[in-house]
C-alpha cells in the first residue's frame, strides 16, 4: 500500500476483505507491525480438582453455592468442574406417597 498499490489489488493478492485490510493498515500506523500479539497467560483454575473431590467426600451435603463460597467462584463453575469429573450431586431418595 505504501508503494502505491490500490486497495482492490491488495485485497486480491492477499485474499482478504476490505475490513481486514483496514485493520492491518491501522495496526501498521500504530506500531509499524501487523503481526499478532502474543496471548496473555490464562489464569489458573480456582477450583483444584483434588481439593474439590476431598471436599465433596468430606461434606457431601453441601450445596453448590457452599462449595462456590469455599473456592471463591460461582456455583456454575463448581457444577462444570464436577461434571468434567463425572461426579453426580443428585441423591437417590425415594419419596413415599400418601395413599
Amino acid at each position: 500500500m505504501k508503494q502505491g498499490m490500490t486497495w482492490d489489488e491488495a485485497m486480491t493478492i492477499f485474499h482478504i476483505s476490505r475490513q481486514t485490510l483496514s485493520n492491518w493498515l491501522k495496526l501498521w500506523e500504530q506500531r509499524a507491525d501487523v503481526s499478532v500479539l502474543p496471548r496473555k497467560a490464562y489464569p489458573a483454575r480456582k477450583i483444584e480438582l483434588e481439593e474439590l473431590i476431598n471436599l465433596v467426600e468430606k461434606e457431601p451435603d453441601w450445596t453448590l453455592a457452599e462449595y462456590a463460597a469455599h473456592f471463591g467462584c460461582s456455583a456454575q463453575a463448581v457444577a462444570n468442574r464436577l461434571k468434567q469429573q463425572k461426579i453426580t450431586r443428585k441423591k437417590n431418595i425415594s419419596l413415599r406417597r400418601k395413599r
